[in-house]
């Protein structure tokens, strides 16, 4: 909303149009230098000095997101040369500073940008106000409140009867924006820049010291320093882009009396009143995107995840939803199902995360208690069954068609349950939990469920039900703990088994999901994540302690912290002050921790989001989970209330474009690959609302949380936080060991303590950022390097390779993922290759070995070895 100068008073309701201008003259010498900078770069001198301003502006408090304006030449058409008029437009230059760039490094950026924004510049701005829609205020500028322009025709003035003509300067005593400036250069060497700025919200000494700045940074290059770019973040007004005249707007009793409905219904909060605050009644990041897909359904609104942070009891949302009508399609009932399913888009992700592990394991969901008092193991099983037939995603297996998996849904009553009983004792029932847990699923021949009943006597049992995550995810588990009561309690009493309500089913979903998303290389909602991730780390997360291995990481460990109820409440605390959520608060000490573990100052950490947004999929169990990639940048000695904000905004951001799927994402960003590191982001951060949830079995058992180990890691570091009911919180820690020390991983858990104690006491430090410095060969494995292979299996293979990614003219060099391929036409490719060569390539050594040439010689080996075999 504001990019420029942080203003010295409030901006006025009306628009501002009291000014000063103040001119500076640069010397030759400068002038020649900022040509030399421009010709290094390949830019112009306008790009110079527009990098300059964007650096001192961000220095200044603008924040790493800076936006200035350029009036551009509309004289396009033939013979407009000699015409005079106003051929003016104006576009948007946007630049990020984050990361700790430097000033050779910036002008890149501003470059690129400006060249960008120029072969574009016939969009009238109008036009462009108008698509993204900006929050409007009378007294600021759209999109941007810095004008910098570049003058050619400055000082001219007509001679009259021979008499020679002197321009005089016109001071008008008005600013259009916060800021302009004009500059030219002179034609015996020097530049002059007039600046103009609104005096209602400025003073004179904060734009000079802007200018200054801008004069240290360009001396400095030309000097040869190339030094880092040190943003300060900008910290919003609660106010700032909401006119005063649109605050506390009354919103009808009615909206506000669906709104403490719904409040109501998603919290469990029977007396919701118009002023209760979301968070304080138990609200989270999660059942905030519940709220808001209720609104959506009941009001055929849906606002945005802002909003709600900013407004949230429900006579303040009500005043702040949106006019314009914004519905998914409508799911609806259950449809039978013919033939195979595509997987929704998340399932597809999972499915390639797991062919590229090449460990069965690694997504499974075991759900264990333990059951003290009469258990029915007939009633049990039957009760699963129920549910087995309830819910088609149960009884679905994953084939692949042509090299493309799908969902093939089996008939209620031909998909037999994994059910068994066995012996144990107190000694080996953990482990045999854990075996049990682990033992694989063949998910395409078989549904991913399977039940263990481990009797240590008559009246102690543990019981494992284990699925894989592509059929269920968080909210699944207490719909499946609640029918499984009702059915177990059923077949007990000997009564008719109630059915599930009628629901439509995930495959309902999928179809429906593929048939209504249109989800585009340039849409706007890829479009976000290219411009948030462009130029994203290649590694971002804990410095390893030992080399990342060419194969897949897969072996972990696990630990758990508890966090007392006075820690949590502080939390709480310091997420109510800010605006914000417990989860961001988490996720800002999350990011501090690794900065100054060594991440740098530019962190990504993954986020799971749930994609439940379509009518009556509430009730739906299945796989409802796309992950996001958070960016925040730590750089310019921010301190920990001001990274909080700007966690914030960047979640809020985020989550409001939960729903492009993240193997999108990664297409669009297209980050160098490695088997055993996950693009964009090594560390991901999750909030659980249901880990100590146990079925209730009727019959005078009383059931408990029984705990699962685990030996395996996703991620490099994964961590699982939940709020406790009676107060405190635990962290579940998992990270890989095969490149993490566990001192290393606790020492991060350590720092977020550390920081979040001191925030809670009201000490506000600086967070310091150790730069990261990567390994020489990080991304490159080194199966990669130096492979020859017969020219028949190079030939084909360039041949394959022009079909799956339908590009012309391929080398032998090309890199499978730089001509723009990526998981799903991996599979397809590899499917292919299957096919002509009769060799089975796992992805993840695709993923080793991308190049044309390094796969042509895997082929080649891996034939030879069938050969030696038979």
């Amino acid at each position: 909303m504001e990019s420029g100068v942080p203003l010295d008073r409030v901006r006025p309701d009306v628009p501002v149009v009291r000014g000063e201008r103040f001119v500076r003259r640069w010397s030759g010498g400068r002038h020649a230098g900022v040509r030399g900078l421009a010709r290094g770069a390949g830019s112009s001198v306008y790009m110079v000095v527009h990098a300059a301003l964007v650096a001192a502006l961000a220095e200044s408090g603008a924040g790493s997101d800076v936006v200035v304006g350029c009036p551009v030449s509309t004289r396009r058409g033939e013979g407009l040369e000699g015409v005079v008029g106003f051929f003016v437009n104006t576009v948007a230059l946007r630049c990020d500073v984050g990361g700790g760039v430097s000033f050779g490094e910036l002008l890149v950026r501003v470059r690129d940008a400006d060249l960008g924004a120029f072969d574009r510049g016939d969009v009238p701005f109008n036009r462009v106000v108008e698509a993204v829609n900006p929050p409007r205020h009378p007294s600021r500028n759209p999109l941007f409140q810095v004008l910098l322009a570049q003058q050619h025709h400055v000082g001219r003035a007509p001679g009259l009867g021979g008499a020679p003509g002197t321009a005089l300067p016109v001071s008008t005593g008005k600013a259009i924006f916060d800021m302009a400036i004009d500059f030219s250069e002179l034609p015996g060497g020097g530049m002059e820049l007039t600046v103009e700025f609104g005096s209602e919200v400025l003073d004179r000494s904060t734009v000079e010291a802007v200018v200054d700045g801008m004069e240290r940074l360009l001396d400095g290059a030309v000097a040869g320093e190339d030094r880092v770019i040190r943003a300060v973040g900008r910290v919003p007004s609660v106010s700032e882009g909401v006119p005063e005249a649109e605050r506390g707007v009354v919103a009808g009793e009615e909206t506000v009396a669906v709104l403490r409905r719904l409040f109501s219904e998603v919290l469990d909060q029977p007396d919701v009143r118009d002023e209760d605050n979301f968070f304080d009644l138990g609200g989270h990041s999660l059942t905030a995107m519940r709220l808001i897909n209720a609104i959506e359904r009941e009001l055929g609104v849906r606002p945005r995840v802002a909003a709600l942070f900013g407004h949230p009891t429900p006579a303040g949302l009500a005043g702040h939803l949106p006019t314009d009508p914004s519905a998914p399609p409508e799911l609806g009932g259950h449809a039978p199902v013919q033939g195979p399913v595509p997987l929704s888009y998340e399932q597809e992700r999972l499915w390639i995360l797991e062919a590229m592990s090449g460990v069965g394991t690694l997504y499974h969901v075991p759900w264990a208690w333990r059951t003290r008092g009469p258990l029915d193991t007939a009633a049990l099983r039957g009760a699963m069954e129920d549910l087995i037939t309830d819910h088609a995603i149960l009884r679905t297996r994953f084939p692949q068609v042509n090299g493309v998996p799908v969902q093939d849904v089996l008939p209620a009553g031909r998909s037999p349950l994994d059910f068994a009983e066995l012996a144990t004792d107190e000694e080996k029932v953990a482990d045999a939990v854990a075996a049990a847990a682990r033992a694989t699923f063949r998910l395409e021949d078989e549904p991913p469920v399977r039940v263990r009943v481990f009797t240590l006597r008559n009246d102690d049992h543990v019981i494992l039900m284990c699925l894989h995550h592509m059929i269920t995810d968080d909210r699944s588990m207490p719909l499946l703990a609640m029918e499984l009561s009702r059915a177990y309690a059923a077949r007990l009493g000997g009564g008719p088994v109630p059915g599930a309500p009628a629901h439509p089913q995930f495959a309902d979903y999928a179809r429906w999901q593929r048939r209504t998303s249109r989800i585009e290389p340039d849409s706007g909602g890829v479009g976000f994540w290219r411009g948030v991730l462009r130029g994203v780390p290649v590694e971002s997360g804990v410095p390893l302690d030992r080399v990342r291995p060419d194969v897949p990481v897969v072996r972990g460990e696990r630990f758990v912290r508890r966090w007392s109820g006075g820690r949590h409440a502080g939390v709480r605390g310091l997420a109510r002050g800010a605006g914000s959520s417990v989860y961001m608060v988490v996720h800002a000490a999350l990011v501090a921790a690794l900065a100054e573990s060594g991440a740098g100052s530019d962190v990504v950490v993954g986020c799971p989001v749930s994609t439940r947004r379509g009518e009556g999929l509430e009730g739906v169990v299945g796989f409802f989970v796309n992950t996001v990639a958070l960016r925040c940048d730590v750089g310019g000695g921010v301190s920990f209330g001001e990274l909080l904000v700007r966690v914030r905004d960047a979640d809020l951001g985020a989550f409001d474009r939960g729903d492009v799927p993240f193997n999108r994402v990664v297409e669009a960003v297209n980050p160098p690959r490695h088997p055993s590191r996950n693009p964009l982001f090594q560390v991901l951060l999750a909030q659980q609302h249901h880990t100590r949830l146990v079925p209730d079995l009727d019959g005078g058992a009383v059931s408990t949380p029984f705990p699962v180990a685990s030996s395996e890691a996703a991620f490099d570091l994964a961590i699982a936080f939940s709020e406790l009911p009676g107060g405190g919180m635990e962290l579940t820690v998992e990270f890989g060991s095969e490149v993490l020390d566990r001192s290393t991983v606790e020492a991060v858990v350590d720092g977020m303590e550390r920081l979040l104690d001191g925030a809670v006491a009201g000490e506000d430090r600086v967070i310091r950022a150790v730069g990261r410095v990567p390994s020489v060969s990080e991304g490159v494995p080194e199966a990669e390097r130096g492979v020859v292979a017969g020219e028949e299996t190079v030939a084909v293979l360039r041949r394959l390779f022009s079909e799956v990614l339908d590009q012309p003219d391929v080398r032998d060099e090309d890199n499978f993922f730089d001509l723009g391929g990526h998981s799903l036409t991996a599979m397809r490719l590899l499917a292919r290759v299957k096919e002509h060569f009769g060799v089975r390539v796992p992805v993840r050594t695709l993923m080793k070995k991308p190049r044309l040439l390094s796969l042509a010689g895997e082929i080649e080996s891996r034939a030879d070895g069938d050969v030696q075999r038979r």
